[in-house]
């Protein structure tokens, strides 16, 4: 009888030991988060006012370039219309002009575009580094052991649930910490004369 209790507890608590194990097991599995970083980035509000700045210089800069490319269709026209009653000489200096401007709009849309471009990817960096440490938190606080960006064709994402997709929290998270970074601190209370 005795053995029977012993041995009966011993296989209770060894039942107990497999519960808890696997249950350890359970709570240190290993979780994994998807974002779309580009998402991220373009839907917070640092990421949103960074793309209307972008537009306003972009914009700027394409009315004169737009400007540049007019006054060469001007030219021509002109040249076009004057062919008969030019010199030979006159012609050629107003097409080598044309040639000129041609050639300084072509290396200005070039600069343009490169100086945009690196704007550009200097925003993205500053606020996806700002986003990546976000985050690090929360995978940190929900215990995840990969995030995985699925917005990157070269990142071999091929199907992931919905309910792995932490965008929209990570996007919330750092607008929030964003928000709370740039909002005026109050000012001190007025301390009575005397």
């Amino acid at each position: 009888m005795k053995i029977r209790i012993v041995a009966g507890t011993f296989l209770g608590m060894m039942g107990l030991l497999c519960a808890s194990l696997v249950f350890a097991q359970a709570s240190n599995a290993s979780r994994v988060g998807v974002i779309n970083m580009q998402t991220a980035i373009l839907e917070s509000v640092e990421g949103k006012k960074a793309a209307d700045t972008l537009k306003t210089k972009y914009d700027a800069k394409a009315a004169e370039l737009e400007k540049k490319k007019k006054e060469i269709e001007d030219l021509t026209a002109e040249l076009k219309r004057q062919e008969k009653n030019l010199s030979e000489e006159a012609q050629t200096q107003k097409s080598k002009l044309i040639d000129a401007k041609q050639k300084e709009l072509t290396r200005a849309g070039e600069d343009a575009g490169n100086e945009f471009k690196q704007l550009q990817d200097e925003t993205i960096n500053t606020i996806g580094n700002k986003i990546l440490r976000v985050i690090q938190s929360y995978a940190a606080e929900q215990n995840f052991s990969l995030v995985i960006d699925s917005s990157s064709a070269q990142g071999g994402v091929l199907y992931f649930s919905p309910t792995t997709d932490i965008t929209t929290e990570i996007v919330r998270r750092f607008d929030a910490q964003s928000s709370s970074a740039s909002a005026p601190k109050p000012a001190a209370p007025a301390t009575p004369k005397k």
